[in-house]
């Protein structure tokens, strides 16, 4: 049996997501004020307050229902984080002004952060949009949160098929390169989109590695994830410097609303002060700790109902592991539901696991996806339901050297794990070479469009620049005008202030940087470029 729950509601709430409109005359964001928490470089709330009001008479009779909604997901907010969203007085200078109708727009959309609009920043809700999960949505882009799937390194964890995307809604994958990326990529978020939102031809939009991982994506949300709340903390700096604890196996600290002292929240599974503890039942379940080509067996062929077992497997940070499951016999109903599992959290540990029941003698294996850095790897057994045992299971948990984990493979090359002892292989692409990808020979040709195949370009990102450089795949002169759209020719690495309200000046730059090695030769290295109209005050572009 599997876990996946597919929320269709939710996948169509996606749909209904809209980017707001372009707003004119917002003050721009100086230097010392680009802070971003993990997908957004707006200002966040100053004093983690987030006043609101709600425009009564654009809601006509889904006010009651409306009000509701906004006033239960504040509340859900407070009991989690230290952010606090409460009705404007009329000191507040700044603040969210929820709609519900709004010309010619009949979906929902909130702009990213504090835009310091001092007639209240928008936050539409249509008449398809009241329900828990987007209400949730639109609030963590309004507190600074931009979709997961547009966060930078996510080429590593989610595939983009643009040929499968309505092309108007094309800016709702592009990559954000001005991220702050806190936590590791969570398929669980309230911010990522269902894979296969906005499709055009019914085929998914979205793509990730380890597809036994989609139910994170697929099952219903209706609450920040686990690493959501790390996220709108840690970026908030709640608790302040006064909590000087540090937690441990992934749990982060919390003060949330009216909270007077800070605590460590951790996965469940784990619990005391810094998150060391096993939550496990007396009698089994224990902390193992395994070098490099290290394994250990944990068996249980005879048990009772009523127990929840917790095992947390650590490696060196050079490690991966895995768990082979040699036999099971664990029952299930006849609607294939699991009544006693195995979890195997072999993702990230604060996100719930894959569960495992039925009866089998041929080895399943479950691998630690790289996700760049040493992770635990949790295994949870549940025998809570009052039914009749099955005989137990047998595994063994491994430790191995991993090749891949410190990003040996440049320019966006793939890396393959090799037999062990931190072996490994690179496969170049776009006329790279050499052992990590790294070499440009005499005759090789490199092309790329930023987007599509940024990850294998000889260039990236040289943030010594005055200007970040953007990643757009639509772009217009007004929302309702033309616009230069993936699949025309025309997607572009981007520098447009204006549109990105990136503080710049009329002597500002912004600079792309290569690492690779070049064999000696004449080359020739051309750009695409077009330089669109600016508005009427700003100061004019050249390219030099």
């Amino acid at each position: 049996p599997d876990d996946l729950c597919i929320d269709k509601k939710q996948k169509e709430d996606d749909e209904k997501d809209r980017r707001p409109p372009q707003v004119y005359g917002i003050r721009k964001v100086a230097a010392h004020e680009k802070r971003n928490f993990g997908i957004s470089r707006n200002p966040l709330w100053k004093n983690n307050i987030i006043p609101y009001d709600i425009d009564t008479k654009s809601f006509g009779p889904r006010l009651s229902k409306a009000v509701n909604l906004i006033q239960k997901t504040a509340y859900n907010i407070s009991q989690t984080t230290c952010v606090k969203w409460r009705l404007k007085t009329n000191e507040d200078k700044y603040f969210i002004k929820f709609i519900g109708y709004a010309y010619n727009d009949d979906g929902c959309w909130s702009y990213v952060g504090n835009q310091s609009n001092e007639g209240g920043q928008e936050l539409l809700l249509s008449e398809r949009c009241l329900d828990e999960y987007t209400v949730l949505h639109e609030m963590h882009h309004a507190m600074g949160g931009v979709h997961e799937q547009q966060r930078n390194g996510r080429q590593t964890f989610v595939k983009i098929s643009w040929e499968n995307i309505e092309t108007k809604y094309t800016n709702a994958f592009t990559i954000n390169q001005h991220t702050k990326n806190r936590e590791i990529y969570d398929y669980k978020s309230i911010l990522q989109y269902h894979l296969a939102a906005f499709t055009i031809n019914g085929k998914n939009t979205m793509t990730i590695p380890d597809r036994d991982l989609e139910y994170l994506i697929t099952n219903p949300k209706y609450f920040f994830s686990f690493y959501d709340m790390a996220e709108v903390n840690k970026a908030y700096r709640c608790p302040t410097a006064s909590c000087s604890l540090t937690c441990k196996n992934d749990g982060f600290r919390m003060q949330a609303v009216e909270q007077q002292t800070c605590h460590c929240h951790c996965p469940s599974g784990l619990k005391g002060k810094t998150c060391e503890v096993l939550d496990t039942d007396e009698g089994c379940g224990e902390t193992i700790t395994l070098l490099n080509g290290e394994s250990r067996d944990i068996n249980i062929t005879s048990y009772r109902t009523g127990r929840m077992c917790t095992w947390l497997v650590k490696a060196e940070p050079d490690s991966l592991m895995k768990a082979i499951v040699t036999s099971i016999d664990l029952p299930y109903s006849v609607r294939k539901e699991c009544s006693h599992w195995l979890e195997f959290r072999d993702y990230l540990i604060g996100d719930p696991g894959k569960e495992l029941c039925g009866k089998s003698t041929t080895p399943i294996i479950y691998t630690q996806m790289d996700i760049g850095e040493a992770s635990p790897f949790m295994i949870r057994f549940n025998s809570k339901n009052n039914h009749l045992p099955g005989t137990g299971f047998t595994m063994r948990v491994e430790a191995f050297q991993s090749g891949c984990m410190s990003s040996p493979c440049k320019t966006g090359s793939t890396c393959t794990e090799g037999s062990g002892g931190g072996s490994y292989t690179c496969t170049c692409k776009n006329g790279l070479s050499g052992e990590t990808c790294n070499e440009f020979e005499a005759l090789s040709l490199n092309s790329c469009n930023f987007e599509d195949d940024f990850g294998t370009c000889l260039f990236d990102q040289d943030e010594s620049g005055d200007i970040l450089w953007s990643f757009n795949t639509r772009l217009c002169e007004r929302n309702d005008g033309p616009c230069l759209t993936h699949g025309t020719g025309y997607q572009f690495l981007t520098m447009t202030p204006s549109f990105d309200d990136v503080p710049y000046s009329s002597e500002s730059k912004a600079r792309i940087k290569t690492t690779a090695k070049f064999e000696a030769n004449d080359r020739c290295l051309s750009f695409d470029y077009a330089i669109g109209e600016f508005l009427a005050d700003e100061p004019p572009a050249e390219i030099n």
